[in-house]
């Protein structure tokens, strides 16, 4: 049985209870999966209020969509009243910041979006409505045909 001494918690674990790691000489990281999780959980306090309050997430709106996403984000938060525009999950429940959603072909900003929805309508081509439209339709009827 292989077996490693986690280097927070100073325990020898089962080499299951690590996770790989490609740059490490024995192929594991240093911290086992459960000091991981309680140092570098995004519920944990002081990386949730690092996260959040980041006065360099507006900057680098303003940087890859152009001068004013920051603030017009920040309006939308605030307009949806900090959850995800299509699901309504809360800001707070989730382990990223809300996204914001904007057409790659046009630059139009819509909306702010967590992740999982934002990949959901790219995934049915939002940048081309008329064909996101008939796609979440065709995905609509799917879904009830087959429940």
């Amino acid at each position: 049985m292989k077996t490693k001494i986690c280097t927070k918690c100073k325990k020898e674990k089962h080499l299951s209870d690590f996770h790989k790691h490609k740059n490490r000489l024995d192929g594991y990281n240093g911290w086992c999966k459960e000091c991981k999780k309680t140092k570098c959980s995004w519920t944990h306090p002081k990386r949730q209020k690092r996260y959040y309050d980041s006065k360099g997430y507006k900057t680098n709106l303003n940087r890859l969509y152009g001068e004013g996403a920051g603030d017009w984000y920040e309006r939308k938060l605030q307009e949806q009243q900090e959850c995800c525009a299509i699901c309504g999950i809360p800001q707070k429940q989730l382990p990223h910041r809300l996204s914001l959603d904007h057409c790659h072909r046009t630059g139009k900003w819509r909306g702010v979006l967590c992740k999982m929805c934002n990949y959901a309508i790219s995934s049915f081509d939002a940048d081309n409505p008329d064909n996101c439209i008939e796609l979440l339709q065709k995905a609509i009827k799917y879904i009830k045909e087959n429940k």
